[in-house]
């Protein structure tokens, strides 16, 4: 009985440790963006990358008209402008960068666990609540909302959490008969000794 109730305590101390944590996660998420309007003219069609554009040569971003809006305002294809040591608000693609090398670096350490910054290049995905590090990023939007990888870890561990794995309940039955059982045979035996 108390093995019994000692797994269920530390059950639910470790959901109640997975909520923080998830809780502390979804607070990554920035409120903010900075839409950035980009004229046509300013864009270059290749097919090779994803999102099938980036930004024509020469094109500064310092060019681009910007405006703050709330995060929840941000729509799929939507061009955003990241500062370096600012949160991506959502999943996107890399358009355009400005900055020194031939790549920028994004601190994934929040999904991912890795310590190290990932070198990104024009045509690369980019994850929401992931950290902008050296240079000036264009991005275009392709998921917002309960559609980015960070909503979706989160549903996924959320998923797990409530639903038990077929052995547990099966444990959990075998638990409730057994301990009743040698309870009542130890008292059993207590009284006829």
């Amino acid at each position: 009985l108390t093995f019994v109730t000692l797994g269920k305590y530390l059950e639910s101390y470790a959901r109640g440790k997975t909520a923080s944590a998830l809780q502390r996660l979804m607070e990554l998420q920035p409120i903010i963006a900075t839409k950035a309007t980009v004229p046509p003219n300013f864009l270059q069609v290749d097919q090779e990358i994803i999102g099938g554009v980036m930004l024509e040569k020469g094109v500064s971003i310092n060019q681009l008209e910007t405006i703050e809006i709330d995060v929840k305002e941000v729509q799929i294809g939507d061009f955003l402008l990241v500062i370096p040591g600012a949160r991506i608000p959502t999943d996107a693609v890399l358009v355009g960068r400005d900055g020194r090398g031939h790549c920028s670096y994004v601190d994934e350490s929040a999904l991912s666990g890795e310590p190290f910054p990932v070198s990104k290049a024009i045509g690369d995905t980019l994850y929401g609540s992931t950290i902008n590090q050296l240079s000036v990023l264009l991005i275009r939007v392709t998921a917002t909302g309960g559609d980015t990888i960070l909503s979706r870890i989160v549903r996924l561990v959320e998923e797990a959490q409530v639903n038990h794995a077929p052995i547990q309940a099966k444990a959990d039955y075998i638990a409730s008969i057994f301990a009743p059982s040698v309870i009542t045979l130890s008292v059993m035996t207590f009284l006829c000794w």
